[in-house]
Order: C-alpha cells, then sequence, then structure tokens
C-alpha cells in the first residue's frame, strides 16, 4: 500500500497546478504540504520583446524542487506566447493553463524552460509557478511574477553614440530598403516590427566592419503598406527609427 501510495504521489503527469486564477490549484504535486520555500526565478523579462525567445530557470534557495507547474497567460487568463520543454521540463496541456511546463524528473536543483513572447498588443502577461518541495507534507511556494511589452516609439531613442546613425530609405511595395548600421563592436541585434508589435525580420551580428554594415532588404509583397519601426541593439546601446512603406504607383 505504502508504494502505490508513493507512485500516485509522484505521478509525472499531474498537471494544471500553476496557480494562476484558471488552474485546477496551486500547488505542484498531488498533494498539499506544510510551510514555503524559496524559489528563485530568471530569464523572465520584466519587459519582453515580441517574438523573443527567453529562457527561464527555476531553483530553490536550498535542497531541491520535487516537481512544479507554470504557466503564463494575459490579464484574461489566455495563454500567451510559446512554451516549450528544455533542461529536465516538458509541455503539458490543460483546459484552464493552455500549454503549461513542468519537470520531467523529480527533485531537481534547477528546472529550465524556453517562452517565445508574443505580439506587442498583447499587453500585460503574468507567470504563474507553483512548486513543491520534499515529500508530500513538505512546504510550497506559489509565485507571479509579470512582464510588459518593450515599449517601441520615436520617445525610445537614445542619446548615444549610436543615435542617428541609422540610415533607412522608404520602402515601395515592391522595392527594397538600405540599413546601413554604424561600426560596432561585439554583439549585436538588428529587427524590424510593425506598428502593432509584430515581429517582421531579425538579425544577429557581431563586430560590424569598420565601414560600418550595409543590409538590403527587400519585403514580401504581401507585407502591408503603413508604419513600421527598426530597432538597433547592442550591448550598451539602443535606437529606435520608423520607416513608412509606401505603396506603389
Amino acid at each position: 500500500m505504502g508504494l502505490i501510495a508513493l507512485l500516485i504521489f509522484s505521478h509525472p503527469n499531474y498537471v494544471g497546478y500553476a496557480g494562476s486564477p484558471v488552474s485546477s490549484g496551486s500547488c505542484a504535486s498531488s498533494c498539499h504540504g506544510n510551510g514555503t520555500f524559496t524559489v528563485n526565478v530568471s530569464g523572465f523579462p520584466t519587459e519582453y520583446q515580441p517574438g523573443e525567445s527567453y529562457q527561464i530557470t527555476i531553483s530553490p534557495s536550498y535542497g531541491s524542487i520535487k516537481n512544479f507547474n507554470a504557466c503564463i497567460l494575459d490579464l484574461n487568463n489566455q495563454p500567451q506566447g510559446t512554451l516549450q520543454g528544455a533542461f529536465n521540463t516538458t509541455t503539458y496541456s490543460h483546459p484552464g493553463e493552455g500549454t503549461g511546463v513542468h519537470g520531467t524528473s523529480y527533485d531537481q536543483s534547477s528546472y529550465t524552460f524556453t517562452w517565445i513572447a508574443p505580439p506587442q498588443q498583447v499587453g500585460e502577461v503574468r507567470l504563474y509557478i507553483a512548486a513543491h518541495q520534499g515529500n508530500k507534507h513538505g512546504p510550497n511556494r506559489n509565485l507571479t511574477l509579470t512582464s510588459n511589452p518593450m515599449s517601441i516609439s520615436e520617445s525610445d531613442n537614445v542619446r548615444s553614440s549610436l543615435n542617428n546613425s541609422l540610415r533607412i530609405t522608404p520602402v515601395l511595395s515592391s522595392g527594397t530598403i538600405r540599413i546601413e548600421i554604424p561600426k560596432i563592436k561585439g554583439y549585436g541585434r538588428f529587427t524590424i516590427y510593425s506598428s502593432q508589435g509584430v515581429l517582421i525580420k531579425d538579425w544577429r551580428f557581431k563586430d560590424t566592419p569598420e565601414a560600418g554594415l550595409i543590409i538590403n532588404w527587400t519585403p514580401d509583397r504581401s507585407l502591408p503598406s503603413g508604419v513600421y519601426w527598426i530597432l538597433l541593439q547592442t550591448r550598451n546601446h539602443k535606437e529606435v527609427q520608423k520607416f513608412i512603406r509606401i505603396p506603389q504607383n
């Protein structure tokens, strides 16, 4: 009987208990324990970049975590973004939480999973985590962390050595945009977003040439006319500029 009880307690498919308003409960195991413990969370941004991939790791302040459930919902309790299993984790499906994530192995010192952020118009999202430690009478921890979309607007221009260094041209419906990036030492990222915050194009680079980097980009013909944002990011700088896709006569 003791062995049967242990197997029920340790069932790997016990899901839907991340502690959100639409979860089945708020305990990561099949039995509520006593007391609390500290869970450390790294990698979940306070401001998310639409379409960006984030590696989120949870770990206890001491010992190990028996298991956990986690989900990410918007303010209407709808699942947002894409969750993927990574180190010691896998995804599950639940009627309320949508796609959630939990551990594939018990009593681990850390668990890591991936979240691909949703479009900007989704707005605020919340990460719900419920973790359990020790045996069935062990402590629990429930966490709720909040993230908002990164603001992309003309006011985001940063007064730095890179400011106003991006040179761009308008884009006709069947034309090419020429983007000139200055000399940059180290890693950088160059992205294009629609005015609704949808990621259109993403480039990564390292150590641009002395004369800078030139990108000639021809948008897909299906890309609508309208306002788009170019975002240049390096370790120490951020620069945003706007361009308009013009319909061809």
